[in-house]
């Protein structure tokens, strides 16, 4: 492996690390934000349930205050039913949302469920009215009110209640995800780059050590020129540029040699 091949080695190894951590600090973030829209959505989603059963249980109110004061009903029964198409389009455009940031799957059942559970909630909102409507003066109000909000929980208002449930799983699934995500970049961020210091840390010295050596042997083997010993060499196993230089340098000593050598045989011949 020669020094050259060395040095862009380490470079290139810095260049990946730093990469890497760029990557890592990227998707941590963009997940951190991918996880953080989702959590808002159902919490949405969360609200506009929670909304329909008060605005259900209300209107049940209002519908038996009406008939105690013998007041028409069926507007109430289109504010309910307005109330509900509009609670529709927003739970819809939040299932557009939750399916557009992906990241984790959606429920694939989640908006035929929301749906089933909107068509019951217009039923008994009809229904509830025409009974309310139907009842005769000397009934009891109260005790009216008690029997339809019991069925009411019953039917529609269970539904609402276990897809609330629903979507408060899902809600406490994607911040345990979250949690989990989170703490998955915070240990590649930080085993990164320790390995990556240390494999450089490892290359840095595979480099400097050899040519740390090389050069005290070259600076030695020029002390023993000087004195004229030409009997040294370096070592020449090396196949980078330090042994290239080494047998530049055996090559110098033994032609410097063979040199004094005939300049001694000319002078003893004159």
């Amino acid at each position: 492996m020669t020094l050259r091949f060395k040095v862009l080695l380490v470079a290139a190894l810095g260049m990946a690390l730093t990469l890497v951590l760029g990557g890592v600090i990227y998707d941590g973030v963009s997940s951190r934000s991918a996880f953080r829209q989702r959590v808002i959505i159902v919490q949405e989603q969360l609200d506009g349930v929670a909304e329909l059963d008060i605005e259900a249980r209300r209107y049940l109110r209002a519908l038996l205050f009406a008939k105690d004061r013998g007041e028409e009903t069926s507007g109430l029964l289109k504010e309910m039913l307005r109330f509900i198409d509009k609670q529709e389009d927003r739970l819809r455009q939040s299932a557009e949302e939750e399916r557009a940031v992906g990241e984790v799957a959606v429920r694939p059942s989640e908006w035929a469920e929301v749906r089933e559970i909107l068509e019951a909630l217009r039923r008994w909102a009809s229904e509830v009215e025409a009974t309310v409507r139907e009842l005769p003066p000397e009934e009891s109000l109260i005790a009216q009110q008690w029997k339809l909000l019991e069925a009411y929980e019953q039917s529609v208002g269970r539904l609402l209640l276990e897809e609330r449930a629903r979507e408060q799983e899902e809600r406490t699934q994607l911040i345990a995800l979250s949690e989990a995500r989170l703490r998955t970049s915070t240990v590649v961020a930080l085993l990164a780059p320790c390995a990556g210091l240390l494999v450089l840390l490892l290359l840095t010295v595979a480099t400097i050590g050899p040519m740390n050596r090389a050069w005290k042997a070259l600076v030695g083997a020029l002390g023993k020129i000087g004195e004229g010993d030409f009997e040294i060499a370096l070592p020449e196993k090396s196949r980078d540029e330090l042994g290239i230089l080494a047998r530049a340098f055996n090559r110098m000593a033994r032609e410097l040699k063979i040199s004094l050598e005939e300049k001694q045989r000319l002078v003893k011949a004159e």
